[in-house]
């Protein structure tokens, strides 16, 4: 946990305007003793990319507002700077007139789950991060619609990594993300076939007859 905020930078300042939005760009990083601080930069346009840059493996959170005198910040991401740097758009922005953005280093006891792509014939997608994690992969064709993803599987991290293969091969152009599912008890059902309902004779009015689910 981070008991005391060693470093604390702020500077706040106009982006040019894109798309009919305007983005204000707040940088304040908040870094655990003895860490360098957080840098995060913006790239505008109709969907703005965030540059967050720091410490190998530290690990933060980045947050919005659209108003400081709130001081209420929303969650937009979690990333881990396996590089030192890391790279993503906002795809929530939508036609948000401004937004504020913050980086503030995380506890390493987020949950942080990656996704990276491989290309082959097909596209591979490699899920990594913490052992017994349950992550969806959506992708979507269009980030310029806000909420335009769909499911493409589940992953759970039996191990540390998983593949996911999408298998459209025609696709012009698709963008992939991993979203963490909250661990309910459940059990995931492997793909394939398998039969429920109940056997002719045994059905009551509210049963089906048995059928095979693919």
């Amino acid at each position: 946990m981070i008991s005391k905020l060693t470093a604390l930078q702020a500077a706040l300042r106009y982006a040019r305007r894109a798309g009919g939005m305007v983005v204000f760009l707040m940088i304040l990083s908040h870094t655990a003793l003895g860490v360098p601080p957080l840098q995060l930069g913006i790239q505008a346009g109709n969907h703005p990319v965030l540059r967050v840059s720091g410490p190998p493996g530290v690990t933060c959170a980045v947050q919005w507002t659209d108003d400081l005198t709130s001081n209420q910040w929303s969650h937009l991401a979690y990333c881990v700077l396996t590089e030192g740097q890391v790279e993503f758009p906002d795809t929530t922005a939508g036609e948000a007139t401004r937004r504020f953005y913050r980086v503030a280093q995380s506890p390493l006891t987020n949950a942080v789950i990656h996704l990276s792509l491989r290309r082959e014939s097909t596209s591979v997608l490699l899920i990594s991060g913490p052992v017994g994690a349950v992550g969806q992969v959506q992708w979507s064709d269009d980030l310029s619609i806000p909420g335009r993803w769909f499911h493409l599987g589940f992953c759970q991290l039996t191990h540390s990594t998983c593949e996911i293969t999408d298998p459209t091969t025609n696709a012009a152009i698709r963008y992939y993300r991993v979203v963490q599912t909250p661990n309910t008890n459940t059990v995931l059902i492997p793909s394939g076939v398998f039969a429920m309902g109940s056997t002719l004779g045994e059905t009551n009015n509210d049963e089906a007859p048995a059928h095979n689910l693919y």
